[in-house]
């Protein structure tokens, strides 16, 4: 599967109006599925998360952590933005995925096993 970045306004706009959003700690989710487009994925921090380093750093940890997921992941068809909270700067990798993780099965790209 292809991935597309968003990086148009209307893209954006779209999501923001139309698309669905959970929040957990450090990361805000908003998707949308059934897009006319293939799948596509942006992430997000403004300057409420800190200084350019450290928004920077949330960045990238929420680009692997989404790459490491992609693979257990249903996204055909779907857009989705991830953004950083201000807690994003102080937390650490493993919680941002954890984070993540969450955030994709409460949405429904993640089959959960419920074997207990």
């Amino acid at each position: 599967m292809t991935e597309e970045t968003l990086r148009r306004k209307k893209d954006f706009q779209r999501l923001y109006e139309h698309g669905s959003s959970a929040r957990a700690q450090t990361v805000v989710l908003i998707y949308e599925k059934k897009v006319d487009r293939p799948y596509g994925a942006a992430v997000v921090a403004s300057r409420k998360v800190g200084k350019a380093v450290e928004r920077n750093r949330a960045k990238r940890w929420l680009r692997e952590a989404h790459r490491l997921l992609r693979s257990e992941c249903r996204l055909e068809g779907v857009h989705l933005v991830l953004i950083a909270r201000r807690s994003a700067a102080t937390a650490g990798f493993h919680q941002i995925r954890d984070d993540i993780s969450r955030l994709y099965e409460h949405a429904g790209f993640i089959e959960t096993s419920r074997d207990s």
